[in-house]
């Protein structure tokens, strides 16, 4: 019996194990390799940028990397590359925002906390400080 159909029967098997699905989280099938690659498109353009629900992926040597997972209230961004709070897909440079007692200004496109109010203290984003509670004269 000659081996060449035996070593196409197991390449067969090899590659029906893959997946050619566009599910990113399933292993990818490599015609060039004949191999499975662990979850993940196989052959992206390297430097660009992917979300996959909250987690951020770059494209490093053909393969994806994961660079952060956004958790709370943040949401994943590949216009800024990071997680950003949510709703703030796109802010504009020079105003301020509040999350709780989180103070955020967005500087360069993205928001960063400037300060945490301290509890006795309210944050106001139209003057952009924390202001101190106090009772109010008559």
């Amino acid at each position: 019996m000659s081996k060449k159909p035996l070593v196409l029967l197991l390449s067969a098997l090899l590659l029906s194990a893959c997946t050619d699905s566009s599910d990113e989280d399933k292993p990818q099938c490599n015609p060039e390799t004949g191999s499975c690659e662990p979850g993940g498109e196989t052959g992206c353009t390297n430097d660009t940028w992917k979300c996959d629900e909250n987690t951020l992926s770059k494209c490093i040597s053909g393969k994806w990397e994961i660079i952060n997972t956004c958790e709370g209230n943040t949401q994943c961004s590949t216009e800024t590359k990071s997680c950003e709070p949510i709703g703030s897909a796109a802010c504009t440079n020079d105003t301020w925002a509040c999350d709780g007692n989180n103070l955020s200004k967005c500087e360069s496109g993205k928001w960063e906390v400037i300060q945490t109010c301290p509890d006795h203290a309210q944050c106001d984003a139209e003057k952009g400080l924390c202001e101190i509670a106090g009772p109010e004269c008559t």
